[in-house]
């Protein structure tokens, strides 16, 4: 997608979604110099997810996104307790937004539930994306 990002990763499916995303987080984690900051890797700032996913839908991947967060964090904290408070400064959720042709408000309420930031209706125009891509680019 021209334009709309320095970095785009794309996942076929709910699954390997989720496992980028965790490979981001080991790879981010793994080695970290004596300021305490990461030295090889990245986070993902922006999930733009579709509602319909095959293996996992949209919000399912959010919510599990979410849990992995969460325990990262923790292993963060067990890794080094002086980082208590700081954890999620350190490794902040990434925003996730959803894609449906679904206009269906139970369908919103359901991706709001698990944290899904915005509901977008299909076709999205290139310049909404464009705007997220900046809005929310940590790069």
């Amino acid at each position: 997608m021209e334009g709309v990002s320095e970095r785009c990763d794309f996942a076929d499916d709910g699954e390997i979604a989720v496992n980028m995303v965790r490979k981001s987080l080991e790879s981010y984690l793994g080695e970290w110099d004596s300021k305490g900051r990461p030295i090889k890797g990245f986070l993902y700032s922006l999930l733009v997810l579709d509602y319909s996913m095959p293996n996992l839908e949209g919000p399912e991947v959010a919510q599990k996104v979410t849990e992995m967060y969460e325990e990262y964090r923790m292993k963060l904290v067990e890794k080094d307790p002086s980082l208590f408070d700081q954890e999620i400064e350190l490794l902040p959720l990434p925003t996730m937004v959803c894609l449906t042709a679904f206009q269906d408000t139970s369908y919103q309420d359901t991706a709001k539930k698990h944290g899904l930031s915005e509901f977008l209706v299909k076709p999205v125009a290139l310049d909404t994306l464009k705007r997220l891509t900046r809005e929310y680019s940590t790069m």
